[in-house]
């Protein structure tokens, strides 16, 4: 979805950031991702992560649209979303704060793999799609 509102981003499970950089290397992936703990805690526990892969989708308003295992059907829907945000449809108001579908979702801040500052709040007003991933 080059050149569209889109952002995909993130959160990689493994231990050590060597290998969390190794990983992003060898699969060629080509979007920033976090290391899941951090100081402070881990980011899998602030959005109540239960299993490895789960995918996120956020709306460009950060509105949980989707929350799952499926990547093919979070494709659909983040696709789906994006065609939307470009015909400039009206998108529902997002609920409160939290990490379920139809909830507002929290901000995610920090260093990113390359240790370059990151909040997903700054992708603000395109489509979200945090992927919760790792390479065991």
């Amino acid at each position: 979805m080059e050149g569209r509102p889109f952002a995909l981003v993130g959160v990689n499970s493994d231990k050590k950031l060597e290998d969390a950089q190794e990983a992003v290397k060898k699969n060629e992936l080509n979007w920033r991702s976090f290391q899941n703990e951090r100081e402070g805690g881990s980011i899998s526990d602030a959005w109540a992560i239960q299993g490895w892969p789960t995918i996120v989708v956020m709306d460009a308003k950060r509105h949980i649209i989707y929350r799952g295992h499926d990547g093919h059907e979070a494709t659909k829907v983040a696709t789906k979303a994006v065609e939307k945000l470009e015909k400039h449809e009206a998108e529902k108001p997002a609920g409160k704060l939290g990490t379920e579908v139809g909830s507002f979702a929290p901000d995610i801040t920090g260093l990113d793999l390359n240790s370059v500052a990151f909040n997903l709040y700054d992708h603000k007003g395109k489509v979200i799609m945090l992927d919760f991933w790792g390479d065991w």
